[in-house]
């Protein structure tokens, strides 16, 4: 093969060499179990970031009410 310029965009499965039916139903049982697993972990995690964006919202809303108050006092007092 060599001088093939193929040869290496793409595998070449050599006959007899693919595994049987039930060793590929296994990997693929597990290749599922995995993508379930993956995607809770994905699911878990977008809801923490959710969480922490709402979090962080109430967070500058506090300051900025905070901020507001004060400098209001501080108007009120200069008076």
């Amino acid at each position: 093969m060599e001088g093939d310029e193929l040869s290496g965009s793409f595998f070449l499965i050599p006959p007899g060499a693919e595994p049987p039916p039930v060793v590929l139903k296994k990997e693929n049982a597990a290749l599922k179990v995995e993508v379930a697993t993956l995607k809770n972990r994905l699911e878990g995690t977008e809801r923490v970031l959710k969480l922490r964006r709402d979090q962080d919202v109430q967070l500058r809303d506090s300051i900025f009410q905070a901020t507001r108050e004060v400098g209001y006092i501080f108007t009120w007092n200069s008076f």
